[in-house]
C-alpha cells in the first residue's frame, strides 16, 4: 500500500525565517485516498536536510480540524523556526496507532523551503 503526503492545495510551502504565524497543512493519504486519523494514537512529524535529520515535531490527534480527511497542521512555532537556517528541507509524517506505525511518504520525501528575510 504506497502512502502519500500532499500539501493541501491552500498551504503554503514556503516560508520566511522569523515568521511564525505560518503553518503547512499536510494530507496523509493511501493511493490518494485521504488516511482517517480519528483513533490514532500519536502523530510526529519529522524535519530533515540534505545531512539528514534534525528534528521532531509532535502533534496532538485530539486536536485535528480534519482527522478524516488525513490532513495535519504544523505549526511553525518559534522553537522551530529559530533552528532552521535557510534552505531546502523535507518532512515525514509518523502515525501511530493500534495495528503500528505508519510513515508518510512511502517514496522519498515532502519538500518545503525557508527563505532569508531582510535581516
Amino acid at each position: 500500500m504506497e502512502k502519500m503526503l500532499s500539501f493541501t492545495d491552500t498551504s503554503p510551502q514556503k516560508v520566511k525565517i522569523g515568521d511564525t504565524t505560518t503553518s503547512f497543512t499536510l494530507v496523509c493519504g493511501n493511493y490518494n485516498e485521504a488516511v482517517d486519523l480519528t483513533h490514532v494514537n500519536s502523530i510526529t512529524v519529522k524535519l530533515g536536510n540534505a545531512s539528514g535529520y534534525l528534528k521532531s515535531i509532535t502533534v496532538d490527534p485530539a486536536k485535528l480540524t480534519a482527522p478524516t480527511t488525513g490532513q495535519v497542521v504544523l505549526a511553525l512555532t518559534a522553537d522551530l523556526m529559530t533552528s532552521l537556517t535557510a534552505g531546502n528541507y523535507q518532512l515525514e509524517v509518523w502515525v501511530i496507532d493500534s495495528t503500528g506505525t505508519s510513515i508518510y511518504p512511502s517514496e522519498s520525501t515532502l519538500q518545503f523551503q525557508v527563505n532569508s528575510s531582510l535581516e
